[in-house]
């Protein structure tokens, strides 16, 4: 697609040097994508390894942009430290986002790539040619709507009921879209703030993919919609949910053709029954536009994520105490 930016937004190895991984996430990428803009954003480190990847970048003809390094956000309690990159995921894909020059945009990782070309059919359809579902005005913030990969991005009906989570692995829409949506001010240590809905307990008051899109809607609406992991209400929910439909279109990394290897390997079925699916996206659509008369999904589905949900109360229990968190930070914390 000669009017599509790839942008690949992370860390590219050790100082200076483009790992054999993050090269070939890039070059299978552009093996399906040959017309496509590709940029790769991570930050800066000295002036001599930032040459040396340079070179690296000109050797297979990627623009490379480099931003200040802010840092991980670090919080601490009794049971350790709690990390989070949101400010390393803000910075450097709002600056590869900037420099891109084609009107569409794909944002993925740089541990990431495109297997197939199924991606484009899904821009095609949902961005260029305005399909889906009709949008309703109020909860419209994005031009068009943006494709999702739904690794992360929660259904707030699910085991993990999360509010105003979008997934941040793949974004791919009309690029000023994506800008908006990685358009949030740096958040600062004020955002850890351990709280708890049923089911779910966290260390930050919102989560990255929280933060970039309540200040999404924000920046356009002039509405703080929620104000972070506390208990909500049904409103709340109703409208979490109806900004997510009129704003993304969710596919599995499978339909997408998208391969992450961490995901296997650091999260393996974390999370089951909580995501936003295309199935459950088309269900909650059909539901809101029939009056939401009966429930939303299936039954099969709905037994499934109440019996998920129920060991993710437990755990929450059990995360109270301070020796578990302890041992959980030491188990499956992955921000080193």
């Amino acid at each position: 697609m000669k009017t599509l930016t790839i942008v690949f937004q992370g860390p590219t190895g050790e100082p200076g040097m483009l790992s054999p991984e993050v090269r070939d996430n890039i070059l299978q990428t552009r093996r399906f994508f040959p017309d496509a803009e590709m940029i790769v954003s991570s930050w800066r480190m000295t002036s001599v390894a930032d040459e040396a990847l340079q070179r690296a970048m000109d050797a297979i003809q990627v623009r490379l942009i480099l931003s200040d390094d802010p840092g991980v956000i670090i919080g601490s309690d009794e049971a350790g430290e709690y990390r989070c990159n949101v400010n390393r995921l803000l910075c450097s894909s709002r600056a590869g986002l900037v420099a891109a020059t084609r009107p569409l945009a794909v944002k993925i990782r740089t541990d990431s790539r495109l297997n197939g070309r199924e991606l484009e059919c899904a821009i095609n359809r949902y961005v260029v040619q305005r399909g889906g579902p009709e949008r309703h005005p109020h909860y419209q913030i994005f031009r068009d709507r943006v494709i999702n990969a739904s690794w992360f991005a929660r259904d707030a009906r699910g085991s993990l009921p999360f509010l105003y989570h979008p997934g941040d692995i793949l974004l791919a829409g009309r690029t000023e879209d994506l800008r908006l949506f990685f358009s949030a001010p740096l958040a600062g240590a004020e955002l850890f703030q351990p709280s708890s809905i049923p089911g779910v307990w966290i260390p930050w008051r919102y989560v990255p993919e929280q933060w970039l899109w309540v200040h999404a809607i924000r920046n356009v609406s002039g509405r703080t919609v929620y104000q972070g992991g506390l208990r909500y209400t049904e409103q709340e929910l109703h409208d979490s949910e109806c900004y997510f439909l009129n704003n993304f279109v969710p596919f599995s990394p499978r339909q997408l053709k998208l391969r992450w290897p961490k995901y296997w390997r650091c999260y393996p079925l974390r999370g089951l029954f909580s995501t936003m699916t295309f199935s459950r996206w088309s269900q909650l659509h059909a539901w809101y536009q029939h009056g939401q008369r009966g429930a939303p999904y299936r039954m099969p589905d709905r037994m499934l994520t109440a019996l998920w949900r129920a060991g993710y109360i437990l755990r929450v229990k059990l995360l109270k105490k301070t020796i578990v968190r302890r041992l959980m930070i030491r188990l499956f914390s992955h921000h080193r």
